[in-house]
């Protein structure tokens, strides 16, 4: 059994969201409240007996502002952004820094007593034990506030056109050779975790070491399980917050709660014992979205369609659900939310005619969802994805002794998303290669992707890893929606265009219900998939790659 909410003096169990709904009283616009900059740092010196104003020229003591900028100004068109301003949500003027180190710098540096070479050095051995041994390239990312980013890249640096092997390379390009082997990158992140100092106090020993990284940011833990309670929370808390300081949608515009789709499965009274098709006329109430990837269709293969459309009005065996649908389930059940929409349950399959009165509204299931679950650990449904999640993703502590001190108690892990490619929509496996889930992730209001590493919340405004400290939040991809130009739109469909989808014939229908949603917000006339305003400019395109013969 699932926790279930209690029951009201009425006899009405309570519902969170609902509550909270009713409360909210204003919508804030489509921006994220950037972070305060950074406050200047105390001078600890003749306590510590380190100097930050002796400057390592190998590490830059992790300070972006006393590091060699990262690339060109800010300007508008993400390939000019900063890596950082591709990963979060920074003030203006932020210093932001990235670093190419050989290992043997910044080895010699932590051997001759750099305090924050160690660091590095440290937490590298933690993470790829063995790496003094390899050919490698590392590169240190900083910015405000946030953790260090190191990335160990296997082979050796070069910007001059000696090691291109005969082709010459501009001088500021930056590029790595691998030798034998090749090997992927590694990513690790450096963070400081909460002390618990009493306010009003003199901080303690441990409190004034930290304070020498002020500028590396604070993290949280990610759970082990997919399932854990702060996993719940977690989801609760930035639904939560959306619902009452966004405008991102969910309700239609015209009630607290949204108008349900014309079929959605019934979870009555939150008890997987009473699971069934309803077809509900003019109900509001909240429920859950799920986009995921089909698996192979077979005979056996867990559906509705016209021979078991009247059975699953009856009854749906919560037993015989495919797994990823039974944790679609208890997830509803831990939010207290009893309906969720499901295509291959929702729609009639291979029924023509269903499938052309429901794909046009697609753009009010997905964007009316209180949320959306994006399953993107699940290669199909019969993945679970509650599950354990692999050992090699857990945090580990690093502490470094300084003498008369006591110790600096820092945490590393794996990053959970590869570095530059979330102000490209991330890659979270076989999800991000669908088109329909293209489609779903821009229409949805609020989306919440289970990757196998940590929980990602996405709505219109922001993202929020799990393990991102308070107050620290990401670009939205979604968003692209909200602020489309011609420009903008043929990037997505480009992107559209590269990702798989099982009959052609559904492309059209896929990207319809999108270009409806901009109709209706821009004014634009759609046509055939392209704009009526900008024919000459959509029909424009381009070889993507040279075939040598």
């Amino acid at each position: 059994m699932f926790p279930r909410a209690g029951k009201a003096k009425d006899g009405k169990r309570p519902n969170w969201f609902e509550r909270l709904r009713g409360s909210s009283q204003s919508k804030l616009q489509h921006q994220q409240e950037p972070l305060a900059p950074l406050k200047p740092r105390p001078d600890m010196s003749d306590i510590t007996g380190i100097s930050l104003e002796e400057i390592c020229k190998v590490c830059y003591n992790l300070d972006p502002s006393q590091a060699p900028a990262s690339g060109p100004p800010v300007k508008n068109g993400p390939s000019l952004l900063s890596w950082a301003a591709r990963e979060y949500n920074l003030p203006a003027g932020s210093s932001v820094a990235k670093i190419t180190i050989d290992k043997s710098h910044i080895l010699l540096d932590s051997a001759q007593g750099c305090f924050f070479c160690a660091i590095i050095s440290t937490a590298l051995s933690t993470a790829q034990p063995g790496w003094e041994a390899e050919d490698t390239v590392i590169r240190i990312n900083l910015a405000p506030n946030v953790p260090v980013t190191v990335q160990l890249q296997y082979g050796h640096y070069g910007t001059s056109s000696g090691d291109t092997m005969g082709f010459e390379v501009p001088m500021h390009f930056e590029y790595i050779i691998q030798t034998g082997t090749p090997k992927p990158t590694t990513e690790i992140e450096i963070y400081r975790p909460r002390l618990c100092g009493s306010s009003g106090k003199a901080p303690d020993r441990g409190e004034l070491i930290s304070g020498l990284l002020e500028p590396m940011g604070f993290g949280e833990e990610i759970a082990s399980h997919a399932g854990d309670d702060t996993c719940v929370e977690f989801i609760k808390e930035h639904v939560e917050n959306c619902i009452r300081e966004h405008n991102c949608g969910g309700n239609d515009g015209h009630s607290a709660l949204p108008l349900l789709p014309d079929r959605i499965i019934w979870i009555q009274g939150g008890n997987i014992r009473d699971i069934r098709l309803v077809e509900p006329k003019n109900t509001r109430a909240n429920y859950l979205a799920l986009s995921y990837c089909w698996g192979l269709v077979t005979a056996d293969t867990y559906l509705t369609d016209q021979f078991t459309v009247g059975s699953r009005k009856t009854t749906i065996d919560y037993n015989a659900l495919p797994p990823l649908l039974q944790d679609v389930v208890r997830i509803a059940c831990l939010l207290g939310i009893e309906y969720i929409w499901v295509d291959r349950l929702c729609i009639i399959q291979g029924d023509n005619s269903d499938f052309k009165k429901q794909a046009p509204k697609m753009g009010d299931i997905y964007g009316n969802a209180t949320l959306t679950i994006a399953a993107a650990s699940a290669s199909s449904e019969n993945d679970h994805i509650l599950v354990e999640r692999d050992a090699k993703w857990k945090s580990s502590g690093i502490s470094l002794t300084l003498e008369g001190l006591g110790t600096l108690d820092l945490k590393t892990r794996r990053r959970s998303h590869k570095l530059g490619t979330e102000d490209q929509g991330g890659d979270y496996g076989r999800v991000s290669t669908r088109a329909w889930v293209w489609q779903e992730r821009l229409l949805s209001a609020r989306t919440v992707f289970f990757t196998s590493h940590a929980l990602k919340f996405e709505c219109h405004c922001h993202s929020i890893w799990e393990g991102f400290d308070q107050g620290i939040s990401g670009n939205s991809w979604s968003s692209n929606l909200e602020k489309v130009s011609i420009d903008s739109w043929l990037e997505l469909v480009d992107e559209f265009m590269r990702r798989d989808i099982t009959y052609a014939s559904d492309r059209l229908p896929a990207i319809a219900a999108v270009m409806n949603r901009i109709e209706k917000r821009k004014g634009w006339t759609a046509f055939w998939g392209l704009w009526k305003h900008a024919i000459v400019e959509s029909l424009g395109w381009k070889r993507e790659r040279i075939l040598v013969k």
